[in-house]
């Protein structure tokens, strides 16, 4: 039976780890994976003991250079070019099991990975929680003793049930539950049997760390824990898409609306439960400063989130089901067109990118008020030019005089509008 016949058809209940699947990704998988001339490998257990010794020397360094060196911006440079070319070396230790993990993803969800975006998702909600403890600190409580009322200092209350279930939700794997429930496939983040433990683990971490060291180092923006951390984070989120992608391509007959939609909700799933839970469960609104539920935090990510699930489906599905790959040679393998998961090389093209760019965030080289290529890209070019289009066009309603409601003024008499010689009218009678 032909591969690409193998998904086609498929139930959409059908179960992610079934048989099939399992054999297709193995199929689809060469006996080496060479990337460049580099066989890729992750496991760093025979390495010799002396570069496993000196790997441990550099990262509990790294971990501990802001008490030995201090915080000083000049001082991390010269640390960081120090421990570069010391790294250097020790490719087989440190340079090919990331460039492994990174690679990995197109197959699985590396421990590497899953870890380090728990983690991020649990210091995230904490940090939320404690801005809204400083926003609400201080409430006013009527005395019993007078009708006054005395500022009195309250405690905010965490229950860890809802913590931990607000960080699967809003910062972990919300995007990735709501883009699989809404296409009617299996949720694997709660069926994948990394995530949940993972998730469990990091959430103790972060809560009741001795000394509370995790989430502290973390809240360091100097600190290497931090750097680390974001990184991996950028990693997930730059390969979560994708993978959405190619598992609505192989489980769906619908092959162009489903890939687009399944990376769309993968990204911004998560932002809309951000939104919901502020505003509907904590009751916060659009104006408050400290985390108040925001429509254009959700346009970022949706002008990121669709650009790159374009780009990605462009090349990794559409370009394959129109025939634009040749089976000569080990083309059509390194396209990976039987899977829909994209090259090898385009893949670590995107990484590299969300990389660097959150390298220069976390570092100051690029203001953290500047917005990413894509996200300018949609703001500033295809929202204005359709804009323009349709009012030059005119496009559907005037949204701007449409939307103008009777609830914007306490008494419609005192509006200077002239239809409102009417209400004057009604109201003299």
């Amino acid at each position: 039976m032909p591969f690409g016949k193998l998904f086609k058809g498929r139930s959409s209940s059908a179960s992610h780890f079934s048989d099939n699947y399992r054999t297709a990704i193995q199929e689809d998988l060469p006996s080496k994976w060479i990337f460049h001339g580099v066989e890729l490998n992750n496991d760093i257990t025979g390495a010799p003991v002396e570069e496993l010794v000196l790997l441990a020397l550099i990262i509990f360094f790294l971990l501990f250079k802001n008490k030995i060196l201090g915080r000083e911006r000049g001082n991390n440079y010269a640390v960081w070019a120090t421990v570069l070319a010391i790294s250097y070396p020790l490719m087989n230790v440190i340079w090919i099991p990331l460039l492994s993990t990174i690679l990995y993803t197109r197959t699985s969800y590396p421990y590497m990975i899953v870890i380090s975006h728990c983690i991020v998702a649990s210091c995230a909600y904490r940090n939320e929680l404690e801005q809204r403890s400083l926003r609400y600190q201080f409430r006013k409580k009527p005395r019993d003793d007078t009708n006054g009322e005395s500022m009195q200092k309250v405690k905010p209350r965490v229950h860890p049930i809802s913590s931990f279930t607000w960080t699967f939700l809003c910062y972990g794997f919300g995007g990735s539950i709501v883009s699989d429930w809404l296409l009617g496939l299996p949720i694997t983040a709660l069926g994948h049997p990394r995530i949940l433990a993972c998730h469990t683990i990091c959430y103790m971490l972060v809560w009741y760390c001795p000394y509370d060291w995790c989430y502290q180092e973390y809240m360091d923006p100097t600190s290497f824990w931090r750097y680390f951390l974001n990184l991996w984070e950028a990693v997930d989120g730059i390969t979560t898409p994708p993978g959405r992608i190619g598992r609505a391509s192989r489980e769906l007959k619908n092959q162009v609306t489903a890939p687009l939609m399944g990376g769309m909700l993968a990204g911004v799933g998560g932002s809309w439960i951000r939104y919901g839970e502020r505003s509907m469960i904590q009751g916060l609104k659009p104006e408050d400063p400290i985390s108040g539920p925001s429509i254009s935090a959700m346009e970022v990510g949706f002008w990121n989130t669709f650009l790159h699930s374009v780009l990605w489906w462009y090349f990794a599905v559409f370009s394959c089901n129109m025939g634009w790959y040749e089976n000569i040679g080990n083309e059509l393998r390194e396209h990976h067109c039987a899977s829909y998961s994209g090259t090898d090389n385009l893949r670590f093209g995107l990484v590299m990118t969300a990389i660097i760019w959150t390298t220069l965030k976390h570092t100051g080289l690029v203001s953290s008020s500047m917005k990413h290529p894509f996200v300018w890209f949609g703001q500033d070019a295809i929202a204005p030019t359709w804009n323009k289009l349709t009012q030059l066009l005119s496009l559907g309603p005037q949204y701007d005089a449409a939307m103008t409601t009777l609830d914007d003024h306490e008494d419609p008499s005192e509006q200077e509008s002239g239809g409102n010689d009417v209400f004057k009218a009604l109201k003299k009678e």
